[in-house]
């Protein structure tokens, strides 16, 4: 486990799903399955192009809203709340909810903090050693430090854990490409949900190609963005979220193509050596294994 940390995490926010129908309607819509949401728990997962496209990651935990009313929290990126109240929004239909955007704060720590009152806490679910997440009110959650949040990154990214928009383009990657599925993001049982068809294909077919895989870098750490490239100098993906490492060194997430990584092939960003680590829940589709 890290050094302790408990840490304001600013780039995210909660939207608050009320109504009779709130977990039937947003089952419908994303990759997990709501109804296994229970005081206490959460699931990750993915709201979805119907073409299959990220077009957000949501913690979705069970809440009590400002007025008391039972509740769905959606802890997504604080910018992009608008956007998503609004596309979830076009699918209610006749459903009894009602999406609200609030200006609750989220947090994270290294383990679970005793009750806080007014604080909604439960286990990061995308892996055993991700930490705890905390929904409350401003003046109810720790603030941190600047040495906290870079204990988190390097923390974060340790795991090869994607992040919101700054992992996950919006509209411009597919769920099983950031690992959704390993990271218990999909549920291919529960039934229908939008770009499903996609999803189940690739998975089954074993259609990815590339993947979000965490990375080091023998060096600074350098923009989202920059081209990772092959020993042949041909591009074959590019860096997102990156921190120092303290010893040197980057921690890194980058998008690369498999059939590169499979071969072994050296890899450089910016003139700086690229290593691709696998963390134990990787799990690369057969043809790239």
């Amino acid at each position: 486990m890290p050094n302790s940390f408990s840490v304001r995490l600013p780039h995210r926010g909660v939207i608050a799903l009320t109504g009779d129908d709130r977990v039937t309607f947003l089952n419908g819509l994303v990759t997990n399955d709501i109804s296994a949401v229970t005081d206490g728990a959460a699931v990750w997962t993915a709201f979805l192009t119907p073409q299959g496209k990220v077009i957000a990651d949501l913690f979705v935990v069970p809440g009590t809203d400002a007025d008391g009313t039972a509740c769905l929290f959606l802890e997504t990126d604080a910018d992009r709340l608008d956007d998503l109240r609004t596309r979830l929004g076009r699918f209610r239909l006749r459903a009894k909810v009602t999406l609200t955007v609030t200006d609750l704060k989220v947090a994270a720590a290294s383990a679970a903090p005793a009750t806080l009152p007014g604080v909604t806490a439960f286990a990061d679910p995308r892996h055993p050693d991700a930490g705890a997440r905390l929904i409350g009110p401003d003046s109810a959650l720790p603030p941190g430090t600047a040495a906290d949040l870079l204990t988190w990154q390097r923390h974060r990214l340790s795991l090869g854990l994607p992040e919101g928009s700054a992992d996950l383009s919006p509209e411009q990657g597919f769920a099983l490409e950031y690992g959704f599925d390993d990271l218990n993001g999909v549920d291919f049982r529960k039934g229908c949900f939008i770009g499903q068809e996609t999803t189940a294909r690739m998975k089954w077919k074993h259609l990815t190609r590339k993947r979000l895989l965490p990375v080091r870098l023998d060096g600074p750490a350098l923009p989202a963005g920059t081209p990772v490239l092959d020993n042949g100098g041909i591009e074959v993906g590019t860096l997102r979220s990156a921190v120092d490492d303290g010893q040197g060194g980057t921690l890194a997430l980058a998008m690369l193509k498999l059939a590169p990584v499979k071969a072994g092939s050296a890899l450089t960003a910016d003139g700086i050596a690229v290593t691709v680590t696998f963390p134990d829940w990787v799990k690369l589709p057969p043809d790239a294994a």
